[in-house]
């Protein structure tokens, strides 16, 4: 038997997120601007051929603008693919 205050603790814990050198883990916080250059400085001279921008909940519509706005830039060489999932409980 788990004490409740343990488990109120517990559940509320954050997920373990996935960080490769090619993720982008896409927030409000930070300035949209500063995350889609560091997003093009991992495409151009990073030596990725792929990138994963991540969002979450409000960063959601932002992650896709960024990835929107690299392909604009990108005059057609790059290509996107959305993939979504709900996190387990």
């Amino acid at each position: 038997m788990m004490d409740p205050i343990e488990y109120t603790l517990r559940k509320r814990l954050p997920r373990k997120l996935p960080k490769r050198r090619n993720d982008v883990y896409v927030n409000m916080k930070t300035d949209f601007r500063a995350q889609l250059a560091r997003c093009q400085k991992l495409l151009e001279g990073g030596g990725h051929g792929e990138i994963c921008v991540h969002g979450l909940g409000l960063a959601i519509n932002r992650a896709i603008n960024i990835a929107l706005q690299l392909q604009a830039s990108s005059q057609g060489a790059l290509q996107l693919a959305a993939n979504t999932c709900a996190l387990p409980e």
